[in-house]
């Protein structure tokens, strides 16, 4: 079969051309030299919700918004004067009142060298524009929300190695967007040196166990200026694998040295009273051994109330210390038997009639700070004297547990219910049984738990059997000879 054979005539290349347009998604219609419409295809029905019957004859100015319907009349007097006009945006009016954003594309239809019509081709993009503006909204308040909240979020993409900052990050750490790389490695250099290692670290950790992650570290913003940051972090997953990070940065710098003020203020306040409260309780003695038999309760009321109170401002100005100056401990290898010993020897003063033993043996080395053992040690055994009767037995134990040694404190007092066994360790908790006429300032076993995790170790509380409670936490063994 030859070529010619296979080329379709005329009236096959008109009859396709016409099927095209009838069954075409975009609205089609042709407009004479005259400016009335000629053709309507199905599409610019639905489009407009207008059949062909309603509008054939009438001019296109009609579709129009009002204040866009001389710019409609323009571009079809360019198409019909042979030029092109492709992808123009405009707004225009379904029947019903509806307003339409579409790309109008217009274009001159020759017969024999002259332009016999122009044809009209209309997109709606309501909705993609709506979409953008939306976009444009969404991101114009998530960079007011970055701004107000201090926070900027990033993404970085494993396989191909690029990290994405927003403009909030790009605040923080004080980057021109146009000097940062988008690497990894470009990432990182905003972490300030001491801690670049440990974020790089998490990062990957997170990436390879596809776990979440939360850090606090220090940025070096480019003029040297530190910044205190919390970062947080979640794995993107694509099809069966994590493929990327997308975690964000907030600057708590401003929240950090707030908290430092409040540490010295709590510091301050505590050495403030201490003076006045040793005055009491010094007067009180002397006016204890002087007092007439009548006034012997009184007296003993002062004292008794005078001292609980010296306690408890020592418990704040240990627990501010600890706060303000969070990492300030001295280590040295100690026998846990002597070091337990020397606490309760202290702690015995205020056990008021409770029998306290030790019973750890010799000869366990840890590696302790000493003057926070005594603070454990206080701490564990005033809460046991205040759940427990007169006359009934404290303990101190211990045990080996592979490389730490923990330690007891035992009490044959009422016990703690389940539902607050986690919650006793909190800053200020307290349960809601508390003893009649025995105050409390919350942050006892707070205290207990900063210590012990200062060590590195780990407190917690359970049930005694026979009733009671038993604190047990640990600390690093050391092997001597």
């Amino acid at each position: 079969m030859n070529d010619a054979a296979q080329q379709p005539t005329p009236e096959q290349w008109s009859a396709r051309l016409a099927a095209a347009v009838a069954n075409s998604d975009d609205a089609i219609f042709s407009v004479s030299p005259t400016g009335e419409i000629t053709s309507w295809n199905q599409a610019a029905a639905r489009l407009y919700g207008a059949t062909a019957e309603a509008v054939l004859g009438t001019s296109p100015a009609s579709l129009a918004a009002p204040h866009r319907q001389a710019d409609l009349r323009a571009i079809l007097d360019r198409a019909l004067a042979g030029e092109h006009i492709s992808r123009h945006e405009t707004e225009h009016l379904r029947t019903d009142g509806l307003a339409l954003v579409v790309s109008l594309t217009a274009l001159p239809v020759v017969v024999d060298g002259a332009i016999v019509e122009a044809s009209v081709i209309v997109r709606d993009v309501t909705e993609q524009r709506f979409d953008e503006a939306t976009l444009v909204e969404s991101e114009t308040r998530r960079r007011e929300i970055e701004q107000l909240a201090e926070i900027g979020s990033w993404t970085w993409d494993a396989p191909s190695g690029v990290v994405q900052w927003s403009a909030g990050l790009h605040a923080i750490a004080k980057v021109d967007p146009k000097d940062f790389d988008g690497t990894l490695a470009g990432h990182l250099d905003a972490v300030h040196i001491g801690d670049r290692a440990a974020v790089a670290a998490a990062m990957h950790r997170a990436l390879d166990e596809e776990s979440s992650f939360e850090e606090s570290f220090r940025i070096e913003r480019p003029s040297g200026e530190e910044r205190w940051i919390v970062g947080r972090a979640e794995p993107v997953r694509s099809a069966d694998r994590v493929v990327a990070l997308r975690g964000i940065f907030q600057d708590v710098t401003a929240t950090r040295a707030a908290e430092r003020l409040k540490d010295q203020f709590l510091a301050t306040i505590s050495h403030e009273l201490r003076t006045p409260v040793a005055v009491i309780v010094g007067f009180a003695d002397v006016l204890a051994a002087a007092s007439a038999t009548e006034m012997a309760d009184v007296v003993d009321a002062i004292v008794r109330n005078a001292a609980e109170m010296e306690h408890m401002v020592g418990r704040l100005l240990d627990f501010s210390r600890l706060e303000a100056d969070r990492d300030h401990i001295e280590l040295g290898v100690i026998d846990a038997r002597d070091v337990i010993e020397t606490s309760l020897e202290i702690a015995r003063y205020t056990t008021h009639g409770r029998q306290v033993a030790n019973l750890v043996e010799p000869g366990h080395a840890v590696r302790c700070d000493r003057e926070s053992v005594h603070r454990i040690i206080d701490n564990l055994v005033g809460n046991a004297t205040k759940y427990s009767a007169p006359g009934s037995s404290i303990e101190v134990s211990a045990r080996v547990d592979g490389d730490w040694l923990v330690l007891a404190v035992s009490d044959e007092g009422r016990g703690l219910p389940d539902d607050i066994k986690s919650r006793v360790f909190e800053r200020f908790f307290q349960g809601p049984d508390q003893p009649a006429g025995k105050r409390g300032t919350g942050i006892g076993l707070a205290i207990v738990t900063r210590c012990v995790e200062l060590h590195g170790g780990t407190v917690w509380c359970e049930d005694r059997p026979g009733g009671g409670s038993t604190f047990s936490f640990t600390l690093p063994r050391v092997e001597t000879p």
